[in-house]
């Protein structure tokens, strides 16, 4: 962007975005979707917004998420089994989620589908790099030890996993991490 940019955002947290849109969150994964399409009523937000001073934009943005969620449906199985999966830090099989659940695996990934846009199997991985990056975050495990606490079988196993998600090593985010406090995203070149 060339010049100031004014600009407010939301993150659901997994399998909540549903219960705040009109649309199966399938759709929206790795999407860029323009809210009309979404909200209807999204002129008036944007007035709201456009007309409240700044510290207030979120307040403006909470009451609309609020009013939209009274006529949503919730999706209890995906937000229960999510749930599920984030206490277990991704540590789950499908097969237990299943058991766990009794539904057959169908059931399942259709209600992640339609919750969280991922199916079961996508989210215990997220999660699990999620476990393992705040274990690197908290800098007092060598990384091997790492991957054992995060669940992947060894040392190679959790590198291939890190550089699919991150596109960068355990090694290389650590050292990042430990000299900035955050890590560049590098899948963007600079203009």
């Amino acid at each position: 962007h060339a010049g100031p940019v004014d600009m407010i955002g939301v993150r659901f947290v997994p399998g909540a975005a549903p219960i705040f849109l009109d649309t199966p969150a399938a759709e929206l994964t790795a999407n860029i979707i323009d809210a009309r399409s979404i909200w209807t009523d999204v002129h008036e937000l944007v007035e709201q917004l456009a007309s409240a001073e700044a510290q207030r934009r979120p307040a403006v943005f909470d009451r609309y998420l609020i009013a939209a969620m009274k006529i949503r449906r919730r999706d209890e199985l995906a937000l229960r089994a999510i749930g599920a999966i984030e206490r277990s830090h991704g540590m789950l099989t499908v097969a237990a989620l299943r058991e766990s659940f009794n539904v057959s695996e169908r059931t399942l990934q259709r209600s992640f589908s339609t919750s969280a846009g991922l199916t079961p199997k996508q989210m215990l991985r997220i999660m699990r790099f999620r476990n393992a990056v705040q274990l690197i975050t908290a800098g007092r495990l060598p990384l091997a030890h790492v991957a054992l606490l995060a669940g992947y079988t060894d040392q190679a196993h959790f590198t291939r996993e890190f550089r699919d998600l991150a596109r960068t090593t355990p090694a290389a985010y650590a050292r990042e991490r430990a000299i900035v406090g955050f890590v560049q995203d590098g899948s963007t070149a600079p203009d």
